[in-house]
């Protein structure tokens, strides 16, 4: 019988022990009439993930995690039948009842490593190929149809009302920024308002970081073998999406950003109310502060002005990239 857990202090003792979760990953698999001979741990995330074979992943959710579970299962439904998005393929689904009610998912198993391993074997060139197939994935992510089983989307104005006060108290109660920078901060939040309130609401994978790209490597040929946990999505504006890539997934590679958005969109421009906006979202976001204070260490305290935090963050070598369609006088179109 699995332990009976109340706290996440003590899910976090015991969620990555295979010997704890193996006989409950065996019922799973033999419930499902999926064959396997051992099992393993999975990297460590939220939940308790185990491989059976590098065939299956087993992944079972905490009671406490059951709307993770509900969000994980509906876009794995909603993305079967394509073959852009390089998820893997759900198997089955479920709950695993010993006195507690355990919701699982299993699917096939990714082979390849996180792209944070990998980067340091990659040139520059293959870190934008990558991008670049990442961008045409995510593009069909976002088109995915908003669908009752999908989470509600965020309700922006409610968002605005919770957040922008957390941010600014979790801002002074670390003392992250010098007091002027925070104040100033403060109000380009509010004005942020008027753009994210009618911004058009995407599903979003909203957790886009190096340990959820997987790659293999076929004779120098870097190319995504998997994009993988979608248990954070969200209904919400693109930009929520840009914060862990920007941050996580590509590391602040101008380069990099530049392929994944012609990619992704090659209609758009990284400008100046870009990176106002990007500025903004960087706190709206769930996990902003501490991605803040991850990117920027001491030299945080060190800046005086909004301007300085924007450049820290978002800087001006980007309004360089145009990610835009040009029609040459030949008629022909071309990216540059």
């Amino acid at each position: 019988m699995l332990p009976r857990l109340t706290t996440l202090a003590e899910w976090g003792r015991v969620f990555t022990n295979v010997d704890i979760w193996h006989q409950a990953v065996a019922n799973i698999l033999a419930t499902e009439g999926l064959k396997f001979t051992a099992v393993t741990a999975g990297f460590p995330g939220s939940n308790a993930v185990f491989l059976a074979d590098q065939a299956y992943v087993v992944k079972i959710f905490a009671p406490m995690f059951e709307a993770d579970y509900t969000k994980e299962l509906a876009v794995y439904k909603s993305l079967s039948g394509q073959s852009t998005v390089a998820a893997p393929t759900l198997l089955a689904h479920g709950h695993y009842n010993d006195g507690n009610s355990w919701p699982y998912l299993v699917t096939t198993f990714c082979p390849g490593v996180a792209i944070r391993d990998a980067r340091p074997e990659m040139t520059p060139q293959q870190i934008q190929a990558v991008a670049e197939q990442l961008g045409k994935m995510i593009r069909t992510l976002h088109r995915i149809p908003i669908n009752a089983n999908l989470p509600a989307p965020l309700t922006w104005d409610n968002y605005f009302k919770g957040r922008i006060p957390a941010v600014i108290s979790a801002l002074h109660e670390k003392t992250l920024l010098a007091p002027e920078v925070t104040e100033a901060l403060e109000e380009h939040l509010h004005n942020a308002q008027t753009f994210f309130l009618t911004a058009e609401a995407l599903l979003v994978h909203a957790d886009l970081t190096e340990d959820h790209l997987l790659l293999t490597n076929d004779h120098e040929q870097w190319s995504i073998s998997g994009l993988i946990d979608f248990a954070d999505i969200e209904v919400a504006p693109r930009e929520y999406e840009w914060i862990p890539l920007w941050f996580g997934l590509i590391d602040c590679n101008p380069d990099a950003l530049l392929s994944f958005m012609r990619s992704y969109d090659g209609d758009q421009v990284l400008d100046e109310q870009w990176r106002d906006r990007m500025l903004a979202m960087t706190f709206l976001h769930r996990y902003g502060v501490p991605i803040v204070a991850s990117a920027l260490g001491e030299k945080a305290k060190a800046l005086r002005t909004l301007k300085d935090l924007k450049e820290a963050l978002w800087p001006s070598t980007l309004l360089s990239i145009k990610c835009l369609n040009i029609t040459n006088k030949t008629g022909k179109v071309h990216r540059r």
